[in-house]
């Protein structure tokens, strides 16, 4: 699920996304990514968002994933590893199963052509 949001940021008309992954939702904006590290942008939780950012809490899901960058970078960073090494690197995470749900689910929703979009 990932759908446009509408809103202001520092009181300027401002879009970006909430997607979700695994049934949890999360604000993402790309824009904010340009110049600065991923970590301005991306899995945000709503109190992350307030007060820089403004939107109409009614008309999206709430956002309170428990997923951080960090989470999301070790396992991408962990899963090229195995790939390219064929070693498995999981002092990243230190659960197998959680390090491939994870990652999992952060693929299928980042390529899957099949998804509806709202």
């Amino acid at each position: 699920d990932c759908r446009v949001v509408e809103g202001r940021m520092d009181g300027s008309i401002h879009y970006w996304n909430i997607i979700s992954i695994d049934r949890e939702y999360y604000h993402v904006d790309c824009s904010a990514c340009i110049e600065k590290p991923i970590t301005e942008g991306f899995l945000f939780v709503d109190s992350q968002m307030i007060p820089r950012y403004w939107w109409d809490v009614d008309k999206y899901p709430a956002c309170y994933g428990s997923l951080t960058v960090q989470q999301v970078m070790d396992v991408i960073l962990a899963r090229q590893n195995v790939e390219e090494d064929g070693e498995e690197l999981l002092e990243v995470i230190d659960d197998e199963d959680e390090m491939e749900r994870v990652y999992a689910s952060f693929m299928e929703r980042l390529f899957d052509d099949d998804e509806d979009v709202d």
